[in-house]
Formats: structure tokens, sequence, C-alpha cells
């Protein structure tokens, strides 16, 4: 085998050597942003957060949209909605009360980091009348002003559009703080 042939089956094995690598860096990291775990409260994928010790998705199911429609959370980073010191119910994105929807639960618990902002991002692949779409909305809120003396629960509601015939096939939400109010990524 000739000089040239070598440095050419040298360089072929490493650039197969090194898009292997790069494929598993890529894969390893991939899986490394995966959070999620089986136990599904139906067919999808449910997401505790373990960002944040005193914000936890605490159950997600499918719902419906409750009479009357909650408010819708803010989308804005500038201006999150702020939460009250009291259990309460909140839409993702408009929706109509008695719609089918994804409802996903959260606590609060005492020891939040007061006036902190949360950024939430949910996804959502659904069926609706044999046509499948897939919804991605980013929300913002604010943690109260004044520390909270004990677990306060937040239902969040996504609506799917239509009274029946809604399937979720999956759903997905990330929870992250942010440096500071109005200063989400």
């Amino acid at each position: 085998m000739t000089s040239s042939a070598r440095t050419r089956r040298f360089a072929a094995l490493a650039s197969i050597a090194a898009g292997l690598f790069l494929l598993a860096t890529v894969a390893a990291a991939a899986v490394s942003l995966t959070i999620g775990h089986s136990n599904e409260t139906f067919a999808g994928e449910e997401n505790p957060t373990t960002f944040l010790t005193h914000w936890q998705e605490t159950g997600s199911l499918q719902g419906t949209t409750p009479r009357p429609a909650p408010t819708v959370l803010s989308i804005a980073a500038a201006t999150p909605t702020v939460l009250p010191t009291a259990n309460t119910a909140y839409l993702v994105a408009t929706g109509t009360a008695g719609d089918e929807a994804a409802e996903w639960t959260f606590q609060e618990t005492a020891g939040v980091a007061t006036s902190l902002e949360i950024e939430l991002q949910f996804t959502v692949h659904d069926i609706v009348g044999g046509a499948a779409a897939s919804h991605a909305y980013t929300v913002y809120v604010e943690t109260q002003a004044v520390a909270v003396g004990g677990a306060l629960t937040f239902t969040l509601y996504w609506d799917g559009g239509a009274t029946t015939g809604v399937t979720l096939v999956s759903q997905y939400e990330v929870s992250q703080a942010c440096v500071g109010v109005g200063t989400c990524p």
C-alpha cells in the first residue's frame, strides 16, 4: 500500500471516529437533558421538575377546562403573572370552559424565594378529529412578594379546543428559575 493510500485510509478512519465521537457526545447531551419518568397519568410523559425545590409538578392528567375559564398566564417575561397566596387555576393559552384539556398540578411550598420569576415551557401533542398537531407554549409566573406559610396548589390547563374527541398523545413540561424578574431567557 502506498503512502498516499495509507494517509487517505487513516484520514477516512479518523473522520469516522470523529463522527462517531460527535454523535455519542450529542446523544449523551440529549439524554442528560431529558426529564421524565414512566408513571404518567395518561398516555404521554409526565415531568416533575427537579430544578426548583419549592416549585414542583405534582401531577398531570386529561381533564376539562373549568367553568368559568381561568385567567391566561402571561407570555411576556417582562410582565409575569404574579401568583396569589391561594390555590388557583390558570390557562396556559386561551381556552373555553368545558373543553377537554391537559391539566398540570404544581405545588409551591414554604421556603420558595419571594418575587422569583419562573419560566414554564409546555409541549402538547394531540389528535382532534383525526388531525395530529403539536403545540408549544412558554409562560411566566412570579412568586409572591411575601413568604408563603404553607403549600399552595396551582392547576394549569391547556385547552384542547373541543368538548369531545381530543386525544392527548403526549405532554412535556419544564420549569426553570430566572435570574431576576423580567430577565428570563
